[in-house]
């Protein structure tokens, strides 16, 4: 019976620690600049899209097209830095 208990604990804890790792990737936030001085973006943890901060006045020297390709290559450098992130976690929870 002693043997359940420990299995059913360690379960507990390994649950508990999955969550608390994806509350922090959740809050974790990974900040990457459009090229061109355009502006920034932001990602969590899990590399998805939370937030987009634009240059207002620099936008009136580029096109729809080159803004576009800028976001697009901004976007996947936070995605990959978001993925270092999360290895990151998952080093730090063996």
């Amino acid at each position: 019976m002693h043997e359940i208990e420990n299995l059913l604990a360690e379960i507990q804890q390994r649950t508990a620690a999955v969550q608390a790792a994806s509350r922090r990737l959740v809050a974790e936030t990974v900040v990457e600049t459009i090229g061109g001085d355009l502006g920034e973006l932001a990602v969590n943890g899990y590399g998805e899209l939370v937030d987009i901060s634009l240059e207002h006045d620099k936008l009136r020297y580029t096109t729809e097209k080159a803004l576009g390709n800028q976001v697009v290559e901004a976007l996947a450098r936070a995605e990959r830095r978001a993925a270092a992130v999360r290895q990151q976690a998952l080093k730090a929870r063996r």
